[in-house]
């Protein structure tokens, strides 16, 4: 029975919360693969049929819908092809009556043992919760991917490898919303919004590419079923974060190489027709990407590049640099933003501070350990969250009569709050503000900076 009817969502890869999506994925591409051999030969459909009703049976127990829906829109597409080359089209058109009857009748029969076995497992009810309104999971992803276009145009050089999860949960998420992502839950708006727009444009030719070699017209099993697995692939990658798994490209990949093969041999390469309607999907493509990511560009002014991101109507006001996130939290980007009113605008750096340019700033903001030594051009105010006790006495002579708030809390380390005070007491310029109660974390830090600025 635990093998018919699981505890858990089936997961064959122990990657993480997307991990049973990733194995829906895999399994929906084994489905769509394995009726190659109906397609290409007589027998096939017996051959077939047992492989794919295991594998769709694998594919009910991870209960992904994404994955389903990519299973399903693939085997249709291959149906539409197939039909409309009929009744050229290879060994079904060939089948007498009797056989196609019995194959028929037999299909039939395993979809509905599917169907009553989905019902069983509670897939069906998840299915429509789609519809509700009331599924989180699908509410999260309309938040993820609005925000992901209004990140690509935030950003046009993108906002780096791997950081498209964190840059949502800093400036887009719902403030107060502690919840933490790795990804856009969509491997595609990730990697495009991480990318930046020459990413963008080359991402979108690559998929165009591989669909035309693939295009399965003039008929061949081989290509309609290539097709199916890409389509099945960049569904599913559009539904989850899960092409980052090497495992779902090896079946696509060698398909492609196969239809590379077989268009060398049969020297059948794609028509200029086709080439046409591939190079006008792409243009569209992108064109219709830009087009989106600006009608769905937020109230607040976010622009960012890999090593910075601004966010007010005066990103001068005061510069972050390299958010200490045990200092100023987790989720600094939401402290921001509620006080962005008040302060006009941010800028975090994330660079060392010897590779900024401060030129203009109003306030520079440093928290934990940093070598200030290359403030001494700055001509601002500087507030340092949490300093550590050993501080270079040296570098701190290089901020000369400059006005330096530190922001201590009393919880933290001991001899932190006894050096800073001592330090303070030295120079008639600096401040010390002690935050009782508070240890590492300085909650809502923005306002010491704003309370400053209003003496």
């Amino acid at each position: 029975m635990e093998y018919l009817f699981p505890e858990y969502r089936l997961d064959w890869f122990g990657a993480g919360p997307s991990s049973p999506n990733k194995t829906g994925a895999l399994l929906a591409i084994v489905f769509v693969a394995a009726w190659w051999p109906t397609l290409r030969f007589r027998w096939g459909f017996w051959l077939s049929l047992p492989m794919a009703f295991v594998s769709a049976v694998f594919l009910l127990q991870t209960e992904s819908r994404g994955a389903l829906v990519a299973a399903g829109a693939a085997v249709v597409l291959l149906a539409v092809f197939w039909l409309s080359v009929w009744p050229s089209g290879g060994t079904l058109a060939k089948a007498s009556r009797y056989v196609f009857s019995l194959r028929a009748l037999v299909l039939m029969a395993a979809l509905s043992v599917l169907v009553l076995y989905s019902q069983q497992l509670g897939v069906n009810d998840r299915m429509t919760m789609i519809t509700t309104g009331e599924d989180e999971s699908a509410n999260v992803r309309v938040a993820l991917y609005s925000a992901g276009l209004q990140m690509i145009a935030a950003a046009p050089l993108g906002w780096g490898h791997g950081k498209a999860g964190d840059a949502y949960g800093q400036w887009y998420q719902e403030i107060g919303d502690s919840r933490s992502y790795l990804s856009l839950v969509n491997s595609h708006l990730t990697w495009m919004a991480e990318g930046g727009m020459l990413f963008q444009f080359l991402y979108i030719a690559g998929w165009a590419l591989v669909f035309m070699l693939c295009w399965p017209l003039p008929w061949t099993p081989l290509r309609a079923v290539a097709f199916g697995s890409w389509v099945t692939l960049g569904l599913c990658g559009f539904f989850s974060s899960v092409l980052t798994l090497a495992w779902l490209w090896l079946i696509p990949g060698a398909l492609l190489l196969l239809c590379i093969v077989q268009r060398f041999r049969s020297k059948l390469w794609p028509t200029r027709r086709q080439r046409f309607i591939a190079s006008f999907a792409v243009l569209s493509g992108f064109v219709g990407l830009q087009a989106a990511r600006h009608a769905l560009t937020g109230a607040v002014r976010i622009e960012a590049t890999p090593d910075r991101v601004e966010i007010g109507d005066n990103p001068k006001a005061v510069a972050v640099i390299q958010p200490d996130r045990q200092i100023l939290g987790d989720k600094y980007g939401h402290t921001l933003r509620e006080y962005l009113d008040e302060a006009g605008g941010f800028t975090v750096l994330r660079e060392p501070m010897n590779a900024v340019d401060l030129a203009g700033f109003d306030t520079v903001v440093l928290s934990g350990g940093m070598d200030i030594s290359d403030l001494r051009e700055f001509e601002g105010s500087v507030f340092w969250m949490n300093p550590p006790a050993d501080v270079d006495e040296a570098a701190l002579e290089g901020l000369g009569g400059r006005p330096l708030t530190v922001v201590v809390g009393s919880l933290g380390d001991w001899r932190r709050l006894r050096v800073w005070q001592s330090l303070v007491d030295t120079n008639s310029d600096w401040d010390l503000i002690q935050l009782r109660g508070v240890a590492d974390f300085i909650p809502n830090w923005p306002k010491y900076l704003i309370a400053e600025g209003a003496k």
